[in-house]
Parts: C-alpha cells; sequence; structure tokens
C-alpha cells in the first residue's frame, strides 16, 4: 500500500539556523508583510545545567548597539530599540586588565584612564594616545559604512566601485591605517581582544578587519543578561509578534535535509516530522560545514560545495565557569576583564563576572520530542531560573586551535584546566562550589554544534581588509546569513548580512513565483 504523500506548509522564506543575522533578515521580511518561518536549528537556549545551576556559555563582549549603524537601521524599523535599551546596561569599569605586575581599568573617561594608565607605566601618554586612536576608528569609518556598503565586494564592479568611493574618503583611509600599539603590553591586550571581538583569523588581519570591531566595543562595552541568546529570544518572540513562526525555542527542531528541486531549494525537511516545509526563499544562520551536511549527497552542487568549503575553523573559544560566594571574590575586581597569564601559550583570557543562577531540575517540564531532537537539545527547558545574591559565577574563556577538538575530551578537559589555574591564580581566597566546562558538561550541546565563537579562515580575496563568504550562492533562492559572511566585523558584520539578505529575499518574492502556476 502506498504511503500518503508528505504533507506541505508554504512560506514565502524559510531561515534556518539561530545566528543573528538569519534572525535580522526573518524579522525585517516579517515586518514586510512575509510570511517566514525560522527553524531554530542550532540554539543554545539560556545557558546549560550542571551542578544544580544554569550556566552561561561565554563571556558576552557587545559594544553598544546604538552606535552602529546597521543597529540602528535593522532595530529601528523593527520598533525594537527601546526593548534593547533595557535589556542592555554598561560595564563599569568598561574593562579591567590584569597583566603581570600589572593591574588597571581602562575607561573611556580620559581624565580617568590617564590617572591609572599613569599609576602602572612610565610611557603612559603614548600608551593612552595609541589606545584613544584605536576607538577613533570607529567614526573615521562611520561615514563609509553608512552608505551600506556591497560587503562582501564580490564582482569586479562593485570591486571598482566601492574602491573609487574608498579611497576619496580620507576618514575611512585613516581607519584602515590603525593598528593595535606596538611595543607595549598594551598591544597583546588590542590584539588578543579582536579575536573575540570578531569571527576572522588567519594572516594578515588588517585594515576593518582588525580596527572597526575592537573601536565599536571600545565606545562602551556592554553586559546583556542571559548572554547573546536572550538577544536572540528577543528577536524570537518580535517575529512572533509580526505573525511569523519560530519552531525550536520551545521545542527542539531539527532540520534534517534540504530539498533540492534543479537549481532551487524546494523546502526543508525536519527530524520527526513527516511533512515538508516549502519557501520560495531558503536562508542560512548557521555555519557553512552544518549547512553542507544538510544538502542530500545525491543533490550536492560541486559549486554549492566549493563556495561552502572555502570557510576552515582555525580557532574556537573554550570556556571554563567556576562557581564561588560572592565573599570570596577579590575587592576590586571588576565583572569584565582580561588576563594574560604567565601561561604565553593559552593567549589572552576573558572573563565575565555574573549571578549564579540556579537550576532545580526536579522542576524540569517534559516536553514530547523525538529521541533525536532530544539528544541534540539536552538541558533545555525546565524551571525558571531564580538568580541568586550569594553565589557567582566567573566564566573564563580563551581561544584554542580547532585540533584541540580533534583530540578529544582528555585533550580539552587539560586545557580547560589551564584556564582554570590562570584565574585562580587573581582569585587567591577562592574555594569553588563547582567548575564547569560548557564542551564537558553532560547539560550542554555537545559536538561540532557546538560552536560558541569559532573563528575562521576563508579563501576569499579581502576587500578593504574585509573577506568572507558572499550572500548569494549557486542555488538561486538560498542566501547566506551567517556569521561568516563579515567575520571580520562580528556583531555588526551580523547585522549588515541581515539587513542585505532581507534586502535581495524582498527582491526575489516580488518575482513571479514559477511554481505557483497562471
Amino acid at each position: 500500500m502506498a504511503s500518503a504523500p508528505a504533507t506541505k506548509r508554504h512560506h514565502d522564506a524559510l531561515v534556518i539556523g539561530s545566528q543573528l543575522g538569519g534572525l535580522v533578515a526573518a524579522a525585517l521580511l516579517a515586518k514586510r508583510g512575509h510570511r517566514v518561518l525560522v527553524v531554530d536549528h542550532d540554539g543554545l537556549g539560556e545557558g546549560y545545567h550542571d551542578g544544580g545551576y544554569t550556566l552561561p556559555y561565554a563571556p558576552v563582549l557587545l559594544p553598544p548597539l546604538k552606535s552602529i549603524p546597521a543597529a540602528e537601521s535593522a532595530f529601528g524599523e523593527l520598533g525594537m530599540l527601546t526593548d534593547l535599551g533595557r535589556l542592555l546596561t554598561p560595564h563599569d569599569p568598561e574593562l579591567q586588565v590584569l597583566l603581570p605586575g600589572h593591574r588597571f581599568d581602562l575607561s573611556r573617561d580620559a581624565a580617568r584612564r590617564g590617572r591609572e594608565l599613569s599609576r602602572e607605566f612610565a610611557d603612559a601618554k603614548a600608551a593612552d594616545a595609541a589606545w584613544s586612536a584605536l576607538g577613533a576608528v570607529a567614526d573615521q569609518a562611520e561615514p563609509f559604512l553608512k552608505g551600506e556598503p556591497p560587503f562582501p565586494a564580490t564582482g569586479f564592479f562593485d570591486r571598482w566601485k566601492e574602491k573609487r568611493r574608498a579611497n576619496a574618503d580620507a576618514g575611512l583611509q585613516k581607519a584602515l591605517a590603525a593598528t593595535p600599539p606596538e611595543g607595549h603590553p598594551l598591544a597583546a591586550v588590542a590584539r588578543g581582544l579582536t579575536g573575540f571581538l570578531s569571527y576572522r583569523d588567519g594572516a594578515p588581519l588588517q585594515g576593518l578587519a582588525v580596527s572597526r570591531a575592537l573601536a565599536l566595543w571600545l565606545r562602551g562595552p556592554q553586559r546583556i543578561s542571559g548572554g547573546r541568546e536572550a538577544l536572540r529570544g528577543l528577536m524570537h518572540k518580535r517575529i512572533r509578534e509580526l505573525g511569523s513562526e519560530v519552531l525550536g525555542s520551545e521545542r527542539a527542531a531539527i532540520v534534517e535535509e534540504l530539498q533540492i528541486a534543479g537549481s532551487r531549494v524546494s523546502g526543508v525537511k525536519l527530524v520527526g516530522d513527516e511533512g515538508v516545509h516549502v519557501g520560495r526563499a531558503v536562508i542560512s544562520a548557521t555555519d557553512a560545514g552544518a549547512l553542507r551536511r544538510l544538502v542530500p549527497p545525491q543533490a550536492r552542487k560541486k559549486k554549492l560545495a566549493e563556495q561552502l568549503d572555502a570557510v576552515r575553523l582555525k580557532r574556537f573559544l573554550l570556556a571554563v565557569n567556576i562557581v564561588l560566594p560572592a565573599e570570596q571574590l577579590p575587592a576590586g575586581l571588576a565583572p569584565l576583564g582580561v588576563l594574560a597569564p604567565a601561561d604565553e601559550e593559552l593567549g589572552l583570557i576573558v572573563y565575565e563576572v555574573s549571578n549564579a543562577v540556579r537550576h532545580d531540575a526536579s522542576a524540569k517540564k517534559a516536553r514530547p520530542e523525538s529521541g533525536e531532537a532530544k539528544a541534540a537539545r539536552p538541558g533545555s527547558g525546565g524551571a525558571s531560573p531564580a538568580p541568586t545574591t550569594d553565589q557567582r559565577v566567573v566564566c573564563a574563556a580563551a581561544l584554542v586551535p580547532a585540533q584541540a577538538r580533534d583530540l578529544g575530551d582528555e585533550h580539552l578537559d587539560g586545557l580547560a584546566t589551564r584556564v582554570r589555574e590562570a584565574m585562580l591564580g587573581v582569585l587567591p581566597f577562592a574555594r569553588p562550589s563547582l567548575v564547569s566546562v560548557p564542551q564537558l558538561a553532560k547539560g550542554a550541546q555537545r559536538g561540532s554544534r557546538l560552536q560558541l565563537h569559532p573563528l575562521f579562515e576563508i579563501d576569499e580575496p579581502p576587500f578593504l581588509g574585509i573577506t568572507g563568504l558572499s550572500l548569494d550562492t549557486p542555488m538561486k533562492n538560498l542566501f547566506l546569513a551567517s556569521r561568516e559572511v563579515l567575520p571580520g566585523l562580528g556583531l555588526e558584520g551580523e547585522l549588515l548580512a541581515g539587513l542585505r539578505v532581507a534586502s535581495k529575499v524582498q527582491a526575489l518574492l516580488k518575482k513571479k513565483d514559477p511554481l505557483a502556476g497562471p
């Protein structure tokens, strides 16, 4: 007996993944009247559970969103600026720096910063001037970026047109020439921070790929309760308010494969769902490796594979959560800081201090879901988080080589131990009640899906120091809005990708659908 045909659910656009660029594109398309389905294929949820706590996956380094033109454009259209303003609060002090023999705060206030540097360094004025020059890059590049250049510039005409415009922009040329200060301990801090603020690795790092993300962040680091997942949650809420659908934030939804019809993606099939979601446009908001695995072997396209294979993971963020009583934190330890440990091979460590959040496993809600989906999202759901006043979490992270994943859990645990020991060196009275590593904890997502903050190397020529994957793919209706599109610009790159993909999809949707009939 023949089986019944799969149910088809039709949408104007499908978004696969949880990365911010895709969510921005989805919300903008929904705001403009299109039916959008978001499948939160790889979202992490609000932290992971270990030892009775809900713990962060990583420290969060956010620039002030109102200082980014792309954020003003996207969130302004979506009517979200007020909500975001409530969610984000500035760090005070902005950043604490712990170097061998030095401990000082770096503030936006020039007088305060000058006093701190003068206390620590003989050449304080030179260091302050170099640090201030890095922050000025944001203003110098602003007019050019407000013009929404076609990043990444992929065609000869685009490159020629934008090169002429860039050469005529004196402010941009100053921004391109800016580099972190050399010959001073702050040089290592500035260069190390760029890795935590962008997604690009490899040499040469030059132009806006080095300076822009750092300069924006220096305008005033922001903290967000719940981490970047809270920002994604706010995006999900707005998408639903605009009449579109999000799968995966409450109950797991994993894409099993893309449905391919000739040179188009006709739809997506979900794990445990016999139906097919059909979309006139498909937006990938997941990493290239994850997207490639969704293409059925019999339908793989050589040109699409070549595009996705241009990305290589070079480093990734390895975090360690240290839970301890609040009174064991040293007086004067800032909520956000960087540590340059004696272990030079480990590199810069970024840490963030927050209130611990208890998790009551006994109150966990049962959620009907397939075995594979459940395994892909362990630890999700459950009791409402309850922040504590007596316990703190120090979330410390370093960027480690990509090969560390292939060497197994024992090797990762060894690296995590080095991060923990470096942090305990500045927490002399700490007696941790829990030390937890997201990549190793049973209550966290495991495997290749847990890409907290990857650094990529991309085989595409740079433009103004920026390189990345094209928004367009060889598939006529498949677009990329992932962090690999503009990795050197970090958060700003994700927002720019979302804005541009929304415009491309909207233009596509205005055309007559060849499958719709007369």
